[in-house]
């Protein structure tokens, strides 16, 4: 078999998704083609032209032959894959994500290594956003399509090899051929050093306590912690499998329903001149004969950050004298009042109580819960400033983000939040947070002037279960109580 390659084109870690590109344009072939010649046996009993994903795979290769792919480019791929994910993820060992979680299934590049046919396991790696090499932000989509393209060997997104299926070009060799792929990477990030230097036995005497999905390798090498427990919180303990126990659920619903009201009073003192506005958006305010006032920016804040928080059916409120909080229940959603983030709060109390089992037949009850404190606490604070950010053209256009963008919006403001502490939890936990830089806006109230402040108070409330018993007592409304609940149930709609 006559292949075009050279050994040195391959350098240290390297994903097999640039080697393949390199091998594909060198070589003039399609990577199915590729994938037909260098498969194994899985691959060459495929009559039909359809390939699926599993054996596209970039990280355990199981498309390929691996003898045939190692005599080809002249080194054991498979495990170069397996060492650089081992080298990338042993400090995490004690972690019980598979292997491949810790790794985005679409890919990440900086544009100065995929310029030199040059694509990095750190690049993939879902603890860093930045290369190592270059200190660039990494991309995720194509900035012409704003297409991801699947970390495979697959032409779903890809035409020619570094060009995207909508023309745009990741990486020109028309002219350099390949003369740039021989150009080493040296690491200048000194987090990524710092990281790679650490070992299982470094580890052994203490443990981080991070979401998987929002952590990063600043949190995991800095020795200077944002705040330390109290010690007192280290002592108070329960039976491991109490943590599953109606009381201990009970106790961390009604501490996390403490941190909301707290969050809550916080946002409130500081809209402290908006008060009015909120409650005419909250209790669906209107005057007689007229139409629903325009939306104060600072109110729609507000009122949809508790929304969408709390995971509320509706933005207006539900019942006048409430204030719209369920009781706990005995499941999982019912063991937060931020229901927005029950799953990755689940997630912590399981993972807390699983990486203690080893050295200790009790969880610290107190620990546990100031640790899920201070990550509701932060989220809650990042999330409405989030929304604070979008509510000047939504409440000027009247609508809500749909659940696929509440749920992005979510991913952005969860905390960059670790938690360290030793293995037999005698000493207080470190907690180290990468704080969101905050932008200041300033939006104009509708309501500044004090007439429209007392048209606010004059206002009556219009909430769709006050006007449908309204209705039902009239056993016979007339046709302006007809339109007065369409017109509400249109307004209502919108959002």
């Amino acid at each position: 078999m006559n292949v075009i390659w050279r050994k040195e084109w391959t350098k240290k870690y390297e994903t097999p998704w640039s080697i393949i590109e390199k091998l594909s344009f060198a070589n003039r072939v399609e990577r199915d083609d590729l994938l037909r010649v260098l498969g194994g046996g899985g691959i060459k009993g495929i009559k039909s032209k359809v390939i699926g994903d599993k054996r596209r795979d970039l990280f355990d290769l199981n498309g390929f032959d691996d003898e045939l792919l190692c005599r080809v480019l002249e080194l054991d791929i498979l495990d170069l894959n397996k060492h650089t994910i081992n080298t990338l993820i042993s400090p995490l060992h004690y972690y019980r994500e598979l292997p491949h979680s810790w790794f985005y299934k679409n890919i990440r590049w900086c544009t100065e290594c995929l310029g030199n046919g040059y694509h990095s396991w750190f690049h993939q790696f879902t603890l860093l956003d930045s290369c190592p090499f270059h200190g660039l932000a990494l991309m995720e989509m194509c900035p012409n399509c704003h297409n991801h393209i699947p970390f495979l060997v697959s032409n779903k997104s890809l035409d020619m090899p570094f060009i995207c299926k909508c023309g745009y070009i990741f990486a020109d060799f028309s002219e350099s051929r390949w003369r740039n792929w021989n150009k080493q990477n040296i690491i200048t990030d000194e987090v990524v050093m710092k990281w790679l230097s650490k070992d299982n036995t470094e580890t052994a005497g203490s443990l981080w306590l991070f979401h998987p999905r929002h952590g990063h390798l600043k949190l995991l090498t800095t020795e200077h912690p944002l705040i330390t427990s109290k010690p007192f919180i280290i002592q108070h303990t329960v039976k491991r499998e109490e943590t599953r126990s109606p009381d201990i659920k009970r106790k961390i619903f009604v501490a996390n329903r403490e941190i909301f009201i707290s969050v809550q009073r916080y946002i409130l003192k500081k809209l402290k001149r908006h008060h009015q506005c909120i409650s005419q958006l909250w209790e669906l305010k209107k005057g007689d004969m007229t139409e629903f006032p325009e939306i104060c920016p600072y109110a729609y804040a507000y009122v949809f950050w508790r929304k969408s928080l709390l995971e509320l059916d509706h933005f207006y409120r539900r019942n006048i004298r409430g204030d719209d909080i369920d009781p706990p229940k005995n499941n999982g959603s019912g063991m937060v009042v931020t229901k927005i983030i029950k799953d990755e709060l689940h997630y912590l109390v399981e993972e807390f109580t699983r990486q203690t089992k080893k050295t200790n037949d009790t969880v610290r009850e107190a620990a546990l819960i100031w640790i899920l404190n201070r990550v509701t606490g932060e989220f809650s604070i990042n999330f409405f400033n989030e929304w604070f950010k979008i509510a000047g053209e939504a409440a000027g256009k009247e609508y809500a983000p749909n659940s696929t963008e509440v749920e992005r919006i979510k991913n952005i403001c969860f905390p960059k939040i670790a938690f360290k502490y030793d293995v037999s939890l005698k000493s207080p936990i470190e907690c180290i947070s990468l704080s969101k830089p905050r932008e200041y806006l300033y939006y104009k109230c509708p309501n500044k002037t004090l007439q429209s402040r007392k048209k606010l108070a004059q206002m009556k409330s219009h909430l769709p279960s006050s006007i449908a018993i309204a209705m039902k007592g009239l056993g016979n409304p007339n046709d302006d109580n007809k339109r007065l609940q369409a017109y509400v149930d249109r307004y209502v709609s919108k959002f």
